[in-house]
């Protein structure tokens, strides 16, 4: 069972916080970066798939959860509904889908150009950089990279913070409360007089 954290849906998480929040996030997944290079170099399409399969379930599976990724809990950043509630593994699936559609377009590229002799013999990561650039795909990876960068710009730019994503699937990425706000919180609620006061014995 989850703890319930918190949140101040009055607080939403700016551009920088959530950037400081995803190179986190992306420090976790340097050693997978690693392999995806060896098996860049090999060609290998079975292990490029699989280095692929954590990052496409780590953002929503944790944010369903937990309501935060790694780097948000470093950032003391949660992502809600509307209503400060944890959102459901749909909705945070629906909120990823820039990212998967990014994610997705790029592993298409890769694949393909794995099965390009030309890129495989390639002397040089500049060469098959060249070669890349050349495939129809390359094309749609970068404009699938573009809108994600967009997606992820407004959010400096908008009153309530909220990428395109969010706007898509109704969420909010807000701070935490502060600890002394919580303990405010927990003692208001200890001291408020019931609703209905106990009758009195005759």
């Amino acid at each position: 069972m989850r703890n319930d954290v918190p949140v101040d849906l009055n607080k939403p998480a700016g551009f920088w916080i959530r950037v400081l929040a995803s190179l986190i996030d992306f420090a976790v997944f340097i050693p997978l970066g690693f392999i995806g290079w060896w098996a860049n170099q090999r060609g290998s399409i079975p292990v490029m798939i699989a280095i692929n399969i954590p990052f496409l379930v780590y953002k929503p599976l944790m944010e369903s959860r937990y309501g935060a990724t790694l780097g948000k809990m470093v950032c003391r950043i949660q992502v809600r509904d509307q209503n400060g509630e944890y959102i459901s593994v749909k909705t945070a699936f629906l909120r990823f889908i820039p990212f998967l559609v990014q994610s997705m377009a790029n592993l298409a590229l890769v694949i393909h150009c794995f099965q390009n002799a030309d890129y495989l013999s390639a002397g040089s990561m500049q060469e098959k950089a060249l070669i890349m650039r050349l495939t129809p795909l390359y094309s749609i990876k970068q404009l699938a990279t573009l809108f994600l960068t967009l997606d992820c710009l407004v959010v400096a730019f908008r009153k309530h913070k909220k990428a395109i994503h969010d706007s898509i699937a109704g969420t909010l990425c807000v701070y935490k409360k502060k600890d002394s706000q919580q303990s405010h919180a927990e003692a208001t609620s200890e001291t408020a007089p019931s609703a209905a006061p106990e009758a009195s014995d005759a």
